[in-house]
């Protein structure tokens, strides 16, 4: 359905209502929260509704350092974002939309920015109260962002960052462009192995944080449609809670993962491994005993990047230990193959694991390969045999 026909659909039944408010009771029933009297506006308490666009201000207690180091949040092809940033200058910030797909036809509703100072996150919220006011709606939430800014989010440079981008761009609107820390990058290294996904009430959770009732994501549109229709809809109060929850989960996950790159040898709750594949990018050094501890406590996916660690700087007993300690693999083995035959010289113990590389070849190139280095192997043993026979001939 194109945005208009749904504008015009909204605007038919708003007057006539079409059972919303029977659904949402429905919905509430099993929850801890009882639904207000149909047709109230409570959830506007605390809000400044003096036009279109209403607004509020929530403040929460969240420790975070003076300064926050961008690094691990920082994907390769991140040019923009700064090593480290005043803590003061992070913009924390989640949108929530009429769908969960994007796409021109997808409009941002409610937005959370939030600011960090001296203990205190600042929550400024912006709800649009009906389509006609978009633009002003953007102009509040454009406001929001500084030019010395960064922002961050939890998967917003996948969805929220471009949708409020594109709204800009469809209301002739100039859009920003500042540096941007997405979070869930760096959640994924440090907990996809030990949680069953990263999304962020799940990683909430792990932290400690419970948030109680809650709107689950999927309801969200339609809360706001049956709001537009009606006038009223108890879901939204939950919404705009949902969505300053949001964003103070956003300022305690970037503590923990701060603090867990910053002494990841004192977490317990941490992938070693996939911390320490990050910390490769930009602090080697630092990285060397993150990858040594998680080999050691059983991460077969530290040991390839400590196995080249290793061997760069020049420890190549320990990067041979750490190779033969690999689990069977084409590439394993023909590392393997290779320092037998030009570190060690034993051509018999290169033929050896030459031959186990070839039953671990997946594909044509890598079986060509391997028994490339066989037939190498042996011409070089038979040459040896040769030259051994030939000395002993004219002894």
């Amino acid at each position: 359905m194109s945005l208009r026909d749904r504008l015009k659909r909204v605007r038919e039944s708003r007057s006539a209502g079409d059972g919303a408010v029977a659904g949402t009771a429905a919905y509430l029933a099993g929850s801890m929260v009882s639904p207000p009297a149909s047709g109230t506006q409570g959830f506007f308490d605390g809000w400044n509704v003096g036009g279109p666009v209403a607004s509020r201000e929530l403040a929460f207690p969240v420790d975070l350092p003076e300064t926050f180091d961008l690094r691990p949040f920082r994907r390769k092809d991140d040019r923009f974002v700064p090593d480290e940033v005043p803590s003061d200058r992070l913009i924390f910030f989640d949108l929530e939309t009429s769908g969960l797909s994007g796409g021109a036809g997808t409009v941002v509703f409610l937005a959370a920015f939030a600011r960090w100072n001296r203990g205190i996150l600042s929550v400024r919220q912006h709800f649009m109260r009906d389509y006609p006011a978009e633009g002003e709606f953007l102009s509040a939430c454009i406001g929001e962002i500084g030019d010395d800014s960064v922002l961050v989010s939890y998967n917003g440079k996948s969805f929220d960052e471009p949708l409020l981008r594109t709204r800009c761009i469809l209301n002739r609107m100039r859009p920003f462009r500042i540096p941007h820390a997405d979070l869930l990058y760096a959640a994924r290294r440090l907990w996809r192995w030990s949680l069953p996904d990263c999304s962020l009430a799940t990683v909430e959770r792990a932290l400690g944080r419970e948030r109680g009732p809650d709107i689950p994501g999927e309801f969200i549109p339609e809360a706001w449609f049956s709001y537009l229709r009606n006038g009223s809809d108890p879901r939204v109060g939950m919404v705009m809670s949902h969505n300053a929850e949001d964003v103070v989960s956003l300022a305690a996950i970037a503590a923990s993962c701060a603090d867990a790159f910053a002494r990841p040898l004192l977490r317990k709750d941490i992938d070693l491994g996939g911390l320490g594949r990050k910390l490769v990018e930009y602090d080697a050094e630092a990285a060397l005993p993150v990858l040594r501890a998680a080999f050691k406590s059983g991460s077969g996916a530290a040991a390839w990047p400590l196995y080249r660690l290793l061997a760069v700087s020049g420890a190549n007993g320990e990067a041979a230990e750490v190779l033969a300690a690999m689990e069977p693999s084409f590439a394993a083995l023909s590392l393997r193959s290779g320092r037998a035959e030009r570190g060690n010289r034993d051509l018999g113990e290169a033929l050896e694991f030459a031959g186990a590389a070839l039953t671990f070849a997946s594909t044509e190139k890598k079986r060509a390969m391997a028994e490339r280095r066989i037939e190498r192997i042996r011409e070089k043993m038979l040459r040896q045999t040769c030259c051994n026979l030939h000395f002993r001939s004219h002894e």
